[in-house]
């Protein structure tokens, strides 16, 4: 039961989907380039090139956003500036705490259903459309006596070692493909995550409102 060479080519494609699965759909992020040791302050960055590597400089590497982490940012970002930059031309400033406490709670329920729908909701449909054809291809290779884990692994000798090998193969591929999970970070953290900062903060800047507003 040797690899034939349309095998090896399933085999390379079933690969390339698995990594699409997992890296598809990251496409975006950014990252802050700083020299090693600096704690603060200001520099001249002019005429710097960001993608140039300075030999004399030992950069490191911050991440701030992975995939579509950054929305989380942008919808607290947009709540304060509508519901408190806005708002303050428009209600009086004892009720800014409650405008500003919307914003954020509405940013809140954005970033919540943002990050479920990339994190949770997206990667598991894909990974089961995947799954699904993976598993279908594993048990035709094994009923047609062509299942093969590659060059220099073992070989089955039967059919039903073969079917053995095989469920050990797709299981190990399933658990690869749940790195799928939970990309899109802003701060390492999944973006529908940030929903209950969002909201803890929106919580406690009510509460500090209505305080201020019975003294």
């Amino acid at each position: 039961m040797h690899e034939s060479g349309a095998h090896a080519g399933l085999a390379a494609e079933q690969r390339s989907r698995l990594r699409d699965v997992i890296e598809g759909h990251v496409r975006t992020g950014a990252v802050v380039r700083v020299p090693a040791g600096w704690s603060g302050g200001s520099a001249d960055l002019r005429g710097c090139d960001p993608l140039t590597t300075d030999d004399r400089l030992r950069e490191a590497l911050v991440i701030i956003w992975r995939g579509w982490g950054v929305l989380a940012f942008v919808y607290a970002a947009v709540g304060m500036i509508l519901f408190a930059g806005v708002a303050s031309t428009l209600v009086p400033e004892s009720a800014l705490p409650f405008t500003i406490g919307i914003g954020l709670l509405l940013a809140a329920v954005a970033t919540w259903f943002t990050g479920i729908a990339l994190n949770r909701t997206s990667p598991r449909r894909k990974i089961d459309a995947w799954a699904q054809e993976r598993k279908r291809q594993l048990d035709d290779l094994v009923v047609t006596g062509r299942f093969s884990l590659g060059p220099g692994q073992p070989q089955p000798t039967s059919v039903a070692q073969a079917q053995e090998m095989a469920d050990a193969l797709f299981a190990h591929e399933l658990a690869q493909a749940q790195r799928a999970f939970n990309v899109h970070t802003l701060f390492w953290i999944p973006m529908q995550y940030l929903a209950f900062v969002w909201g803890a903060i929106a919580l406690a800047v009510i509460v500090i409102g209505a305080v201020q507003a019975m003294s």
